[in-house]
């Protein structure tokens, strides 16, 4: 069988994804040796401008952004394919994991805690969008995929650049209609308010476990909406109430009502920094994200993060990664290779005992360094030994609470005896990162019995700027 590239750099692999605009591969890189995701415009489409405006937008729209929870654009051009002419097409980041929507179809309901994270990060990678002009029109959760390292908006198909221009005599209904906003409904621009009502109709759908209404076709679930003109949340018991409010707010019928991206990430941050119950919540897939090549690196922060109190330290952090549990026995053992193979191969194995000993690691991380507690939510006995193994390229350089010492990626913490018996540790952490990366904290032990982790990484990153792609030069799909 022959081997298909495009512009003799892109390998096309295998078929993930299709509709009736494009057909989505993984395929690999051969200049940079990674593996891509490659969007080709259905070849039926090439005549269509109209198709072809969208592919460009897509990828222009994708390539202005650079943030954590959205997929970045590597690249984009035209191949020549016979019969059909300049066919577009978009390299992106392969995203390893699965969608929202599929893990919709599993039985068991979903937590208020892992909705407030998966939330909050998607509300971070909108308002990345949102303050680079850019809104997104189809927020749904076929478009949110969920990784061991963080939840990621993908699919900017519809994309369009602020400002929009005046709506002309033809209204066109661009989006999902069961998360579009009054006025997209009515063929009007949509702004990022639109993008806000899908927001809270996705949390709404998340809480809840249905939508509003019930399935219909497309024009039948139109005329469901314009019979429901307004849409608030149920009593939901266990749920905090400001997250509650935020979805009536997001849900408004007026746009100047919602709330912007910014303030519902604030929002969820609070509630999820507030309320987490202490238990993991077992929401996000546990397989290893394929290696694409290194992620992005955002810009600097103005200033290094240093240790803080927690309840300062997360009144400012933004939601960009991770709430999920079993991270110690879920991820592949650190000691399979790697120069801290020996000295973990020496160390005796731990005993796993959940009811025993219960973690919860709460994160800030930015590009140079990262601010973090550490919390035994289960009491310690006195005399309590900690043991952890760091990500690559993470170095402590104080600790509050506990006596500490680190040997590679290794890191002890043993009880500084300021405790009253019984009662739980928390250890404020603060370091550098040497080298930028996803990983986190794993193998966490209490007196030689493994722990069980919930974890949440945040950063305050900023949006930046990536270099628009150039088009490759002409070529046959080989």
């Amino acid at each position: 069988m022959r081997t298909r590239t495009l512009n003799g750099r892109y390998r096309l692999d295998t078929p993930i994804g299709s509709g009736g605009m494009a057909t989505v591969w993984r395929g690999f890189d051969l200049r940079l040796q990674r593996t891509v995701a490659i969007k080709l415009l259905a070849p039926h489409l090439t005549q269509s401008r109209h198709a072809g405006q969208r592919a460009d937008i897509e990828a222009k729209a994708g390539a202005s952004l650079a943030h954590p929870n959205l997929a970045t654009v590597f690249d984009a051009g035209r191949v020549h394919r016979r019969w059909f002419g300049r066919v577009p097409y978009t390299v992106m980041e392969f995203v390893d994991g699965t969608t929202l929507q599929t893990r919709l179809r599993r039985t068991e309901p979903i937590g208020w805690a892992t909705v407030v994270s998966i939330g909050a990060q998607v509300a971070a990678g909108l308002t990345a969008a949102h303050e680079r002009g850019v809104v997104h029109r189809d927020v749904k959760p076929d478009n949110i995929m969920l990784t061991p390292a963080g939840v990621k908006l993908v699919d900017f198909g519809l994309a369009a650049f602020l400002p929009l221009p005046p709506a002309g005599p033809t209204r066109v209904r661009v989006g999902t209609p069961e998360y579009m906003a009054p006025e997209q409904l009515r063929g009007e621009p949509v702004t990022e308010a639109g993008d806000m009502y899908a927001f809270g109709m996705v949390l709404y759908r998340l809480l809840t476990g249905a939508l509003p209404w019930p399935t219909a076709s497309r024009h039948g679930t139109i005329r469901l909406r314009e019979a429901t003109p307004v849409i608030r949340m149920p009593p939901m018991s266990g749920v905090p109430s400001d997250v509650v409010a935020l979805c009536d707010r997001c849900l408004s019928n007026e746009p100047g009502d919602r709330p912007s991206s910014r303030q519902a990430a604030s929002v969820l941050r609070s509630a999820l920094a507030e309320h987490s119950p202490d238990e993991p919540v077992p929401d996000l897939p546990p397989a290893p994200v394929t290696a694409a090549g290194p992620a992005a690196i955002p810009a600097p922060a103005a200033s290094r993060v240093s240790g803080a109190p927690r309840r300062t330290l997360v009144q400012w952090l933004t939601v960009a990664a991770i709430a999920f549990a079993g991270l110690a026995v879920l991820v592949s053992p650190p000691w399979r290779g790697g120069p801290d193979a020996a000295a973990s191969a020496r160390q005796p194995a731990a005993t796993t005992s959940d009811a025993a000993c219960a973690v919860r690691y709460l994160a800030h991380r930015d590009r140079h360094g990262f601010a973090a507690e550490l919390t035994v939510t289960t009491p310690v006995p006195p005399g309590w030994t900690m043991r952890l193994l760091l990500p690559p390229g993470q170095q402590i350089t104080s600790v509050s609470g506990a006596l500490w010492s680190q040997h590679g990626r290794h890191v002890t913490f043993t009880d500084s005896g300021s405790r009253a018996t019984g009662a739980t540790a928390a250890l404020s952490i603060a370091g550098d990162l040497t080298e930028p990366t996803a990983a986190s904290p794993s193998a966490f032990e209490l007196n030689g019995v493994r722990c069980r982790p919930s974890i949440v990484i945040f950063t305050a990153e900023p949006a930046r700027s990536a270099i628009a792609p150039s088009p490759a030069p002409s070529s046959d799909v080989r």
